[in-house]
């Protein structure tokens, strides 16, 4: 285990809004939500890497909000404004996940959710994803080769969640940062469903 890096992020700029839901076990998490153009809008929730927070994802995240998509984005348990609580390398953070798919996807009745996770944001969804294996599907790009589906299949999932496309090659991260690229594709989420 290793210890909460806790930081301060920046407050939400509007339509965003900051809140602060507990996880079933009872801990605080940060979140930032970016609102659909419909309340039945198809969302993504965005997951950070270990170590940093959902500021990391404010770039992707009102990217994808301008696309519209509704847009969550958490701090893990000892991670950003979250609960104090040791790092455990997703298997708590896992109970995060699943806490923010839940209201997610109540918040957009039940309209389509997609998660995006890099590092422990994918190591946790695919934690999250083995306690509901009948809703979930899973794809693990690895250094540009894929052991299910690759870049390409994550980008047409999340073009069948909505009516507007989302240009092929868009970036969710890249190195040092998580600003969208309208190029080639530098650097892969780990997870989606």
């Amino acid at each position: 285990m290793m210890q909460p890096t806790p930081s301060p992020v920046p407050p939400a700029i509007a339509p965003a809004r900051d809140f602060h839901p507990r996880t079933g076990d009872g801990l605080i998490v940060a979140a930032t939500y970016w609102p659909g153009p419909m309340p039945d809008a198809p969302a993504v929730l965005l997951l950070h890497g270990n170590g940093t927070s959902r500021a990391a994802m404010v770039p992707t995240a009102a990217w994808l909000a301008g696309q519209g998509y509704a847009v969550l984005a958490i701090d893990f348990r000892g991670h950003g404004e979250s609960s104090p609580a040791p790092h455990s390398f997703g298997f708590a953070e896992s109970r995060d996940v699943a806490a923010a798919f839940a209201w997610l996807k109540h918040q957009q009745h039940g309209a389509p959710v997609a998660v995006l996770g890099s590092s422990l944001g994918g190591a946790a969804t695919m934690i999250a994803t083995r306690r509901r294996p009948k809703r979930a599907r899973c794809s693990m790009p690895h250094q540009g080769r894929s052991r299910s589906c690759g870049w390409q299949a994550i980008i047409q999932r999340l073009r069948g969640l909505h009516r507007r496309p989302i240009a092929t090659g868009c970036a969710f991260s890249s190195p040092g940062r998580s600003a969208p690229v309208a190029s080639r594709v530098d650097a892969r989420p780990r997870f989606a469903y």
